[in-house]
């Protein structure tokens, strides 16, 4: 009986620590892995932006970050492989978000050029555009 019992707890202090393991690998990978999207947003920003001066403020936030990702972050639990994974998941997690972001903007290009041209819209046609593009999205 006593063999049983001392077998339960052993079995028992096995399982908490894996569980105590499973938990600091999952706080490593997510404390690596926190950087990722701002720098990577920054990257894809700064290949998209032709005006020169936000080019140059995008440069200095990215290296800013970069340099927190060096004296921080960068763990070598994570393989290369591994790294490689999540910064290509990064890349198109933002530019999901840019598609996302760029439909708004199309609508709001939209009504501002149509806007522009007629010199403002009447109350019920503004209320349609409204209605088709909150059906649509």
């Amino acid at each position: 009986m006593q063999s049983c019992l001392i077998s339960r707890n052993k079995q028992l202090i096995s399982n908490k620590i894996f569980f105590l393991k499973s938990e600091i690998t999952m706080l490593l990978f997510l404390r690596n892995v926190s950087y990722l999207l701002p720098s990577t947003y920054w990257e894809l920003a700064i290949q998209k932006t032709k005006h020169k001066p936000s080019r140059v403020r995008l440069k200095e936030e990215l290296k800013k970050c970069c340099e927190i990702d060096q004296n921080q972050y960068l763990s070598t639990e994570i393989s290369n492989i591994e790294s490689k994974r999540l910064k290509n998941d990064a890349i198109n997690l933002c530019r999901k978000f840019q598609r996302a972001s760029s439909q708004v903007e199309g609508r709001n290009g939209y009504l501002s050029l149509i806007n522009h041209n007629q010199r403002g819209f009447d109350d019920n046609r503004l209320k349609v555009l409204t209605i088709v593009h909150n059906f649509d999205t």
